[in-house]
């Protein structure tokens, strides 16, 4: 919000230009939020690691000055094969799921392969965005000199869990049913979740307890209900324990509204102002073979 902290990075990363942060300092348009996010792009000095599915991520690289490398899930993605062609360096994500593989090529040369199955962040391929993140995390890697094997030697190893990544799609033990803890901002990030939601095997119902932060805008939080309508049996409507202006009503309203709008039937959909009370309540009538995932910015909280 404030600009860049240093005034040098060796590698820097932009991964999407997205509508979070929108309406807030002076940010009214995803073209303005790319002006802010650029500056990382044109700060480094040894490689610009870009999400070459995004357009406004990819123009980055014309205000550039150091090496970049594309990173993508479409094998077709043509600024990417140019790039290749000119023996650049390139990270694709093939395939989905189980079967998904992580290729970093440079110089014309393969600099290696990791299958996505071996990663245990993506719950054995069925959550794609921490391969995404970890398809970053190589390219970051390559561009600071670390041997390829170290870098997914090291990813092979992290698990997302409380104690390791806080609220980033955390396995909740201690219950008699599956509890999945998860920090969403936006209908990118729910969709996500609501992907891993269905890829699990489940022989209950799915229920999701969604919130969103009370400064994002009116359609930019009926748009995150709406991104998780299709998959979800019972949805407990909240808030985050910071309203950050709004009623204690406002946000649950407003994720009800999307959810109904989406086709949701409104028996299905709980609206619950306060955090600790909705979780009561979703703790208490999940039931064995059921999933809760309860997605919420007070990770913390929750789990007290």
């Amino acid at each position: 919000r404030g600009g860049m902290g240093i005034d040098r990075v060796d590698v820097g990363i932009v991964l999407n230009v997205l509508d979070n942060h929108l309406g807030l300092d002076g940010m009214e348009t995803r073209a303005d939020m790319a002006g802010v996010k650029g500056l990382v792009a044109t700060h480094c000095s040894a490689m610009v690691v870009l999400n070459a599915d995004e357009p406004l991520c990819l123009a980055m690289s014309a205000g550039a000055t150091a090496r970049p490398c594309l990173v993508s899930r479409d094998p077709g993605n043509a600024p990417v094969a140019e790039l290749a062609a000119r023996g650049g360096c390139t990270v694709h994500i093939l395939g989905d799921g189980a079967t998904a593989r992580i290729v970093v090529a440079d110089a014309g040369q393969l600099a290696g392969e990791l299958p996505v199955v071996e990663l245990p962040a993506t719950l054995g391929g069925a959550a794609m965005g921490k391969a995404v993140n970890a398809a970053f995390a190589l390219a970051a890697a390559h561009g600071l000199g670390v041997p390829f094997a170290v870098a997914a030697g090291a990813l092979r190893g992290f698990e997302s869990t409380i104690e390791s990544s806080l609220g980033r799609q955390n396995r909740v033990d201690g219950y008699p049913f599956a509890v999945l803890l998860d920090w969403c901002d936006g209908p990118e990030a729910s969709a996500e979740l609501a992907r891993v939601a269905a890829a699990l095997p489940v022989t209950g119902r799915r229920r999701l307890l969604l919130s969103c932060v009370g400064n994002r805008r009116d359609a930019f939080v009926t748009a995150t209900a709406a991104a998780v309508a299709g998959t979800f049996d019972i949805f407990y409507c909240t808030n985050h324990t910071d309203l950050r202006g709004r009623s204690p009503e406002a946000i649950p309203d407003l994720l009800r509204r999307g959810l109904l709008a989406a086709g949701v039937e409104s028996s299905r959909v709980y609206r619950i102002a306060g955090l600790d009370a909705a979780l009561d309540t979703a703790l208490a009538e999940s039931e064995p073979g059921d999933l809760l995932a309860v997605m919420t910015y007070a990770s913390a909280a929750a789990l007290g």
